[in-house]
């Protein structure tokens, strides 16, 4: 019974089919008339003989190419002359349609490609050219977990943490080891000028190439060693050294260094010429002075109501057995403005970097402020009323009181200066000169070695008269976890390490996928401080005779070495 009903079926579907083909010859010999297209055939061939019926499994192998082949070969010659009628109709009545797809580029490598842009002017400015490698592993080692750079150093993720044989390593103090494997490097780098390459326009890094290699750049290798200290900054963080360079660079420049840092002397010994010339110059003076205890330590701070007390104080020190060897500085103190009756100071933070030679000084364009809190008396020796730093604040019981941490932002600052009509910039320009004479003066001491760079926080003070005064520098400025620290220390940290270890390691070309979520750029908040050094000894030293130039500023007798500061 099922063979008979499938019998039945097909049967009937020949019988359409045969009439469906009768049909269609009967429209082919009518198509030579009305001259339609070959495609309009086509698809009135499918349209006629297809059946779909759901009962039926086979119909699917219908042969339509055999089924159009013998229609083709009867009517051949109709097809051919339709197809080159529809052709010329069209040629004669209008053109093709044009489709415009438009050319949309990837937010992503948009901004990656400004990074490398970004990355190789800097290239340029320290006169080398390292190409963005393919994916590889550096690796890395930061001593004490330091977790904001642990964080920024993830997000480089084409580093990796190592432990032996380390390209970058962070520690809190220069390691003597690391160091020695680096070279020590002397590059002649005054006739290499390239103008305006700050506005070059060059996108690909081919061209980045192509463009080093014509203007005779620095080819670096890779691998190259990056530490967080330079070999001789002791010379600036160091109190004593600090201020013997100072006075020593402002009397060659022909200025009174006490305009500039508070008057200071160093006593050695009870019967120290400059502590003997201090007793009779300030014999009865009632005046405040600060003495600090030197070593290599700490450095140890007290009040003093007058002289006289000074007097006392250093020579009973002296007298105290093993320790007739310590140092002090005498300091006068500055009477500073004050922070809603309260004394305070100015952090800032100065990145030095040494890169293929060239030594840079870059400043950050924010800080902090540093308050004590109790209110000023001038005549209280409590060293909590005078002195602002963490160490000494946080055994006050008001630490804390009135700011988180004390500490208040630049922000803050700047709306308590416009109180009194002035503008908080122009004192931070006054202050970014006072650190970068405070650079000039000690730069004769750095060793140039391969590439490193660190990070210093310059202290001022502000007084009365709303004049900024440098009074001290230090080589540990990351210190505090409050939030006005959160908003500064790692976006300052990221854009330290962008210009020094993505200099030397530039991000890859190829980012995968799920490594995209760590790619940020944003802008670099570190400004350029410094000159070139022929123009800043023809500036500032046209009276000097050639040999002072040459002892003081241009060579260190130890390494004879040639030293370049841009």
């Amino acid at each position: 019974m099922i063979k008979d009903n499938k019998a039945q079926l097909t049967n009937k579907y020949y019988i359409k089919k045969e009439r469906s083909l009768q049909s269609l010859r009967k429209n082919t010999i009518s198509s030579n008339e009305s001259s339609q297209s070959r495609t309009s055939l086509i698809k009135q061939i499918q349209q006629k003989i297809q059946y779909k019926d759901e009962h039926i499994s086979f119909h699917k192998q219908i042969d339509l190419k055999n089924l159009f082949r013998r229609m083709s070969s009867q009517k051949k010659k109709t097809i051919k002359v339709l197809d080159m009628t529809e052709i010329n109709k069209n040629r004669t009545n209008r053109s093709p349609p044009k489709i415009f797809i438009p050319q949309i580029e990837d937010p992503f490598f948009r901004e990656l490609k400004k990074l490398h842009q970004n990355i190789f002017k800097q290239q340029i400015s320290h006169f080398f050219y390292l190409r963005p490698s393919q994916i590889k592993q550096q690796s890395y080692f930061i001593e004490n977990g330091n977790i904001i750079l642990k964080q920024l150093m993830i997000q480089r993720w084409w580093w990796q943490q190592g432990t032996d044989d380390n390209q970058f390593m962070w520690t809190n103090q220069l390691n003597t080891e690391f160091i020695i494997k680096q070279r020590t490097r002397i590059i002649d780098s005054s006739d290499q000028q390239i103008k305006d390459y700050l506005n070059l326009q060059i996108e690909y890094v081919d061209d980045h190439m192509q463009f080093a290699i014509s203007n005779r750049l620095v080819m670096l290798p890779q691998y190259q060693k990056l530490h967080n200290h330079i070999q001789g900054s002791h010379q600036l963080y160091d109190k004593k050294l600090m201020i013997k360079n100072l006075i020593k660079y402002y009397h060659l420049v022909y200025k009174d260094p006490f305009q500039f840092i508070p008057f200071s002397i160093l006593v050695c010994s009870v019967m120290d010429p400059q502590f003997v010339n201090f007793n009779r110059k300030y014999k009865g003076s009632q005046e405040l002075w600060i003495v600090k205890q030197v070593d290599h330590v700490c450095q140890n701070s007290k009040i003093c109501a007058s002289s006289q007390q000074v007097t006392d104080y250093i020579i009973s020190q002296f007298q105290i057995p093993n320790k007739n060897q310590q140092q002090f500085i005498i300091q006068k103190y500055i009477k500073s403005s004050l922070y809603y009756k309260r004394k305070f100071d100015i952090r800032c933070f100065i990145l030095v970097s040494q890169i293929n030679s060239v030594i840079k000084l870059y400043f950050y364009k924010e800080g902090y402020g540093r308050t004590t809190g109790y209110d000023f008396i001038m005549n209280d020796t409590n060293p909590f009323i005078h002195m602002t730093t963490d160490a000494l604040q946080k055994q006050a019981p008001t630490y804390g009181l009135y700011e988180e941490s004390n500490k208040i932002s630049f922000n803050e600052l700047e709306k308590y200066f416009g109180q009194f009509n002035q503008d908080f910039q122009q004192i931070l320009n006054r202050m970014q000169n006072l650190a970068l004479d405070a650079f000039r003066s000690s730069f004769r001491h750095l060793i140039i070695k391969d590439h490193n760079f660190e990070i210093f926080g310059v202290d001022f003070i502000i007084d009365s008269q709303f004049k900024p005064w440098l009074i001290d520098i230090n080589n540990t400025p990351l210190e505090g976890n409050c939030q006005v620290l959160k908003n500064i220390i790692p976006q300052m940290l990221d854009d330290s390490l962008s210009l020094t270890i993505d200099l030397l390691y530039p991000p890859p070309i190829i980012w995968p996928i799920n490594k995209r979520k760590y790619f940020k750029y944003k802008e670099n908040q570190f400004q350029i401080g410094c000159i070139r050094i022929d123009q800043f000894i023809q500036m500032m030293f046209n009276n000097l005779t050639i040999k002072i130039l040459i002892d003081y500023f241009l060579v260190n007798q130890k390494n004879k070495q040639q030293i370049y500061l841009y």
